[in-house]
């Protein structure tokens, strides 16, 4: 979990802007555009911005930090009119508004990963598909791991 929120935070510092609560494509450090590029629009491929979303909800969900859950409440504000004027343009950012407006199920599994009876539980713990279902796992003597 730590690698997922290095990432996260990553995200956040190279590609989000605070002022305007949205995504670019381009992150900071990137030469100077006359427009900084930014597609809210999912196509073939979702969207950037719906992705990490997606990813910050479902963080925040395991981590309980609410940064993570403001910045894509934002995201998911910022384009709330949008979203119900032209829903096929969203589809992946319809899904994670789906998903914070869900009752999200957090499951820890504790134990040694190499041990078959914590795989079982962890495999019991994955099973069947449940859209608002976020798992971690890990030994006790570590953070646990997204799995």
């Amino acid at each position: 979990m730590h690698a997922a929120r290095k990432l996260a935070d990553t995200a956040l510092a190279t590609f989000w802007d605070e002022a305007s609560g949205v995504f670019f494509d381009t992150g900071s450090q990137h030469e100077t555009l006359i427009l900084r590029a930014r597609d809210s629009f999912d196509n073939a491929v979702p969207a950037g911005a719906s992705a990490m979303t997606d990813v910050l909800l479902r963080l925040a969900a395991l981590t309980g930090q609410t940064a993570y859950r403001r910045a894509a409440e934002r995201v998911i504000g910022r384009h709330s009119d949008l979203l119900g004027r032209a829903p096929a343009a969203f589809g992946r950012l319809l899904c994670a508004a789906d998903f914070a407006a869900a009752d999200v199920r957090a499951v820890a599994v504790v134990g040694d990963l190499s041990d078959p009876a914590t795989r079982a539980l962890l495999a019991r713990a994955r099973r069947g598909h449940d859209p608002y279902r976020v798992v971690a796992a890990g030994p006790p003597d570590a953070p646990p791991a997204v799995a």
